[in-house]
């Protein structure tokens, strides 16, 4: 789970980069490449985790509220992720012409 975490929020602040350049452009193209390549693995990723800590919270087996906070919260920060995704697609899109 952390390291999903640690893959989300890298990829969240590469997005969060602006376009002021070529070399800008560059780079959230391929990282809008990585978000796309990275779809069904993530998918696939979370769903045995969030299974995983379910049984741990249904049967009461030491999982903290904060460790129950971060699961609940792992599928919404990579929806965000993919919505930030969009919105550089827009934007690379709006910007295109100028470059």
């Amino acid at each position: 789970m952390e390291r999903l975490f640690a893959q989300l929020n890298e990829l969240s602040r590469r997005l969060e980069r602006p376009l002021k350049d070529l070399d800008d452009i560059k780079s959230a193209i391929d990282i809008l490449r990585k978000t796309r390549d990275l779809e069904l693995d993530m998918d696939d990723a979370i769903d045995p985790i969030e299974e995983s800590f379910g049984l741990l919270q249904k049967y009461e087996l030491g999982l903290t509220q904060e460790e129950a906070e971060k699961v609940d919260s792992l599928r919404y920060t990579w929806q965000k992720v993919l919505a930030q995704a969009v919105e550089v697609q827009n934007l690379l899109s709006r910007v295109q012409p100028y470059f």
